[in-house]
């Protein structure tokens, strides 16, 4: 998976701002509350289970960079 790093560090946020969608839909906080909690739980365990994949896939036998992420971002520079 070649975004491995960037889905690590970026489902927190997916999951902030699905919180953040499901109080807006709902009237009050107290209703909001059991959905607040699903999103917690089905995020933190995502997160998790793609951590768990990358702690996998790495490998203690090459000394080199590994999961390395190179995007181009503007002419002439990249994200690196």
């Amino acid at each position: 998976m070649p975004y491995i790093l960037s889905l690590v560090t970026f489902l927190p946020l997916i999951g902030a701002l699905a919180l953040f969608v499901a109080r807006l839909t709902f009237k009050s906080a107290d209703a909001a509350a059991p959905a607040a909690r699903w999103i917690a739980l089905v995020t933190t365990l995502v997160t998790l289970a793609v951590s768990v994949g990358l702690v996998a896939g790495f490998d203690p036998a090459n000394t080199g960079y590994q999961f390395v992420e190179m995007v181009p971002w503007f002419a002439g520079a990249s994200y690196h």
